[in-house]
């Protein structure tokens, strides 16, 4: 959902770490923990980045 939030809907960080209760630095350290599951994920499945 976070992920879905940012970057289909474009809210901003610290919109999202309000909604979630943490702080805007954290939110960001989730996103980019995200991203890089997301690139991982691709690149097993054959997907070139």
């Amino acid at each position: 959902m976070i992920f879905l939030r940012r970057y289909w809907y474009g809210q901003r960080v610290d919109e999202l770490a309000a909604l979630w209760s943490c702080t805007p630095n954290r939110m960001a350290q989730r996103l980019f923990r995200l991203r890089g599951g997301l690139r991982r994920a691709l690149e097993e499945e054959g997907v070139s980045l």
